[in-house]
């Protein structure tokens, strides 16, 4: 048998040593036995850690006089889950056997997820919203600058698209920069929060516990591409966007007075 952490600490029991383990028989009768213990677990829920035990499929099956029968089975994959769900419900789905989703399984976990979601597209649409108007005021500082340059682009026949696609060029290419500037120093912090993390054990000896579920006191990252790529091309996005009014208005010059602007 295998025991949680917590579990085997109240028990004091350690690799080795026997227990007996009672419990109700799926027919009415008193289950019990005598076990091992071959080892103990952690598995970063608290409950279980507490409370929980692992048994062979077949020592559990006699103990609860579940002959050749299973409770639930778990089933992990990587991809399409709606999908994995539908086409286990053709093929096992009865009366007998449900086939859920984890959402359906754990909803107070699917929403969790959810606001966890939430919260993350608040946190960067204030930044972007931040990151927009950075642009717009960078990039209407440059045209005010540079407004007699631009005045005789057009006075030597610059049409204003493209005058519209030079100030948008240099929005476009700003960005690039900001852009690879923010993965090299994005990229040197993941690598340190993915390898080392955040090592608070010095002030907190015991595993943080929320909702249920039990946090180590070292806190490392985890690295998702398509997270990173839907950031930078958002930030090429807002870029363009936030530099449009700018390239307008500098379109619209009338080429006499932007040439005798001061």
């Amino acid at each position: 048998i295998l025991l949680g952490t917590k579990l085997a600490e109240d028990l004091h029991s350690e690799v080795g040593d026997v227990v007996v383990v009672v419990t109700q028989g799926s027919d009415g009768s008193m289950g019990n036995n005598v076990y091992t213990v071959v080892g103990t677990f952690k598995s970063g829920n608290a409950a279980l850690d507490r409370a929980g035990a692992f048994l062979h499929l077949a020592d559990l099956q006699d103990l609860l006089v579940l002959p050749d029968q299973l409770h639930n089975i778990t089933v992990l994959t990587t991809g399409d889950i709606d999908g994995t769900v539908s086409n286990l419900r053709e093929s096992v789905g009865s009366s007998t056997v449900e086939v859920q989703s984890w959402q359906e399984a754990s909803p107070q976990t699917a929403e969790m997820m959810a606001l966890r979601d939430v919260s993350a597209f608040l946190v960067l649409g204030i930044v972007f919203a931040v990151s927009a108007f950075g642009v717009l005021n960078t990039m209407m500082m440059s045209v005010f600058e540079r407004t007699r340059e631009l005045g005789v682009l057009k006075a030597i026949g610059l049409r204003p698209s493209r005058l519209v696609g030079l100030v948008v060029m240099e929005s476009t290419f700003l960005a690039a920069v900001s852009a690879a500037i923010g993965l090299v120093l994005g990229g040197l912090l993941d690598a340190y929060l993915v390898t080392y993390g955040l090592d608070f054990s010095a002030s907190i000896t015991e595993p943080i516990t929320f909702a249920g579920i039990a946090f180590e006191p070292v806190f490392k990252g985890a690295v998702r591409p398509g997270s990173v790529a839907l950031v930078v091309v958002a930030v090429f996005v807002v870029s363009i966007l936030a530099s449009l009014l700018p390239a307008l208005r500098a379109a619209h010059l009338a080429p006499v007075e932007a040439i005798r602007s001061e």
